[in-house]
């Protein structure tokens, strides 16, 4: 079926990780086949030439999953469950059987290098404020700050990533932007098993970071961080916000104020926190805003729970219609007596302000707290 696949045969059937999947019984229909131990035990028949996809429930169960990796922690045969999710959704695009949804944004993507499909003039045009601008031709962008999809076109994302821009600048530290030339980094691509335009794309962020002799990547987007730190084939000098934040606090580089008191619940996004590990950054930098309080919610860390938009699921409806762990993860903040949620991940951002509106509680990306801390206001 394709490279990697061979490893779903080290599932020995136990269910562990059915306990760990809180979707699986969430979207109808559900049952076995919904849970990963069901995807690995149809993905073994296929393997052994027992089953065929079309008896295997097809399209449907295999992308439903967000890769958030949660299923991972209890396999104790270590089964990379969320790769061999991706393989079989490679298998069917190769057939042409893709979400109608899905298919439309890597269209998009394919042609217009973002998966809605707008033109590259307005992926500066929003961000056209920043203290920063693209390289001249021939003059090199050592450090880079790259933004992403979600911050070069959706509203709110954009704001945050304006917000990170001016601590950068407040900071002194000397960055670039690519502005028009920026491309889509190719991570939902290859979540929803688009390998050849994830390959294109990479291909091509490549040769523009080496035109401008790029030497350091700073990614505003967890999955953008995780496609250059683990996806792309030449390895590449890349840190998340959160980390340079952290590194600048440290140093007192940034210029912190006493502001309003705050009770707040800070959420891992999945591509942060359990594919790299990145839990201490964001909470440092938390706890050096002043009047702050850092709660801690029931599920965090690398027990959290996930917003729902990765894997590809930006793009796609949940099934029913509705989708139910954003709703848990606001229940949660509010249940720890928070005021705030902080995020650091565009993905979680757009996902969880709609609930989180309802019930009264603030969605703030970490990069606008920090610079509420700098005394200055939205």
């Amino acid at each position: 079926m394709g490279k990697g696949t061979e490893a779903a045969k080290n599932c020995v059937r136990c269910g562990l990780c059915r306990r760990s999947c809180l979707l699986a019984e969430a979207w109808p229909p559900g049952g076995e086949v919904a849970t990963p131990r069901g995807k690995m035990i149809l993905l073994q028949e296929m393997l052994a030439g027992v089953l065929e996809l079309d008896e295997a429930g097809a399209e449907e169960f295999w992308y439903r999953c967000t890769t958030c990796g949660r299923c991972e922690l209890d396999c104790p045969a270590l089964v990379p469950l969320a790769e061999l999710v991706i393989a079989v959704r490679r298998y069917l695009v190769e057939r042409g059987r893709v979400p109608s949804r899905a298919a439309h944004a890597l269209r998009r993507l394919r042609r217009y290098g973002n998966p809605w499909g707008r033109p590259a003039g307005e992926r500066w045009a929003g961000v056209a404020g920043l203290p920063a601008k693209p390289p001249a031709p021939g003059e090199a962008a050592d450090t880079l700050l790259y933004l992403g999809c979600l911050a070069g076109y959706d509203p709110r994302a954009r704001r945050a990533a304006l917000a990170l821009a001016e601590v950068l600048a407040a900071a002194g530290l000397n960055f670039a932007v690519l502005g028009a030339e920026e491309l889509c980094c190719g991570g939902e691509a290859y979540a929803l098993g688009e390998e050849g335009l994830f390959e294109h794309l990479a291909e091509a962020n490549l040769a523009l970071f080496a035109r401008y002799r790029v030497r350091r990547i700073i990614a505003f987007c967890p999955h953008c961080y995780h496609a250059f730190k683990a996806l792309y084939p030449r390895r590449l000098e890349v840190k998340h916000y959160t980390e340079v934040l952290a590194e600048l606090v440290e140093k007192e580089k940034i210029p912190l104020r006493p502001g309003s008191g705050r009770k707040v619940v800070y959420h891992d996004p999945c591509h942060l926190g359990r594919r790299h590990g990145i839990y201490r950054a964001p909470r440092q930098i938390l706890r050096s805003l002043p009047k702050t309080s850092l709660l801690a919610a029931e599920l965090e860390a690398e027990e959290a729970l996930c917003c729902e938009a990765g894997g590809g699921r930006m793009w796609l409806d949940p099934p029913g219609g509705k989708s139910l762990l954003p709703r848990r993860i606001v229940d949660q903040a509010q249940a720890a007596g928070a005021d705030t949620l902080a995020v650091t991940c565009p993905f979680c951002l757009t996902a969880l302000e709609p609930p989180a509106k309802e019930r009264g509680i603030a969605v703030q990306d970490l990069a606008e707290m920090v610079r509420l801390g700098l005394g200055r206001g939205d």
